[in-house]
């Protein structure tokens, strides 16, 4: 049995994926987990930033809905307000007893029932302990409820 002797570069090398070892610049896999992390900590950052982004939008969003819905709310009291008016006016001139308002307070409609010659109220519909009931009950209704906004 003859040994011959074997030399390296008769032996083939092997590379283990695009990673192995290259002598000019060190290791290779030391820079690609350094590239890695670079890459990772932008695309993190580029999410935040996005994110970030995003909830401005939504909150620009809701304040723009809800100057939208108190425009909205604000055209339908005047809306009523005039209907109101409209409907004082139509009935007065069938009974005078009878008149249409809303109070201020509460903002509740409010029909009143008075006697025509001496203008006694004969019937208020709510009546007036009712409307302060309810103006206590709004009062205090911020602290029984909480709001998230």
């Amino acid at each position: 049995m003859d040994i011959k002797s074997v030399s390296s570069s008769s032996v083939p090398s092997y590379q283990t994926g695009t990673q192995g070892t290259d002598s000019a610049s060190g290791t290779k896999v030391a820079k690609d987990n350094s590239d890695n992390a670079a890459a990772v900590s932008r695309r993190l950052s580029e999410a935040r930033t996005k994110q970030a982004s995003d909830m401005a939008d939504l909150q620009t969003r809701r304040v723009e809905q809800m100057d939208k819905l108190d425009k909205q709310r604000e055209l339908q009291r005047d809306q009523l307000e005039q209907l109101v008016e409209r409907m004082d006016e139509f009935v007065s001139t069938f009974n005078k007893g009878l008149s249409f308002r809303i109070d201020e307070q509460s903002g509740r409609n409010v029909v009143t029932v008075y006697e025509v010659k001496s203008g006694d109220v004969v019937r208020q519909i709510p009546n007036e302990e009712m409307l302060e009931l309810s103006k206590q009950i709004a009062e205090f209704h911020g602290g029984l409820m909480s709001t998230k906004v």
